[in-house]
């Protein structure tokens, strides 16, 4: 496969992945606020914490909508430097993937 397929496949792959983490990390806020019946938050990303409404539980939140996307555009960034490093022409007679 051409480098540049494998860095862009790389890309979406770590959009994907990226999305995937931040969604595991807003519903582990979300449960575990409503599990332990507090303030819970992961810093630029997300908070929340429970409260009543009617005399029954729920849960109210506050998305940070950048952070969210910093954050995926981070990883993407991360998963397309490694394979661009991974994938990077060699010349003849270097060693450094013994390093891997």
């Amino acid at each position: 496969m051409p480098r540049t397929a494998r860095l862009v496949l790389s890309a979406l792959t770590g959009l994907a992945g990226g999305a995937a983490i931040v969604f595991l990390v807003v519903m582990a806020c979300v449960v575990l606020a409503f599990a332990a019946e507090t303030d819970v938050a992961f810093p630029g990303l997300f908070r929340a914490w429970f409260s009543t409404e009617n005399d029954l539980p729920a849960i109210s939140f506050t998305p940070n909508g950048t952070g969210m996307i910093i954050a995926v555009l981070l990883i993407s960034g991360a998963t397309t430097a490694v394979t661009a490093w991974r994938t990077r022409p060699r010349r003849p007679g270097d060693d450094s993937s013994s390093m891997l």
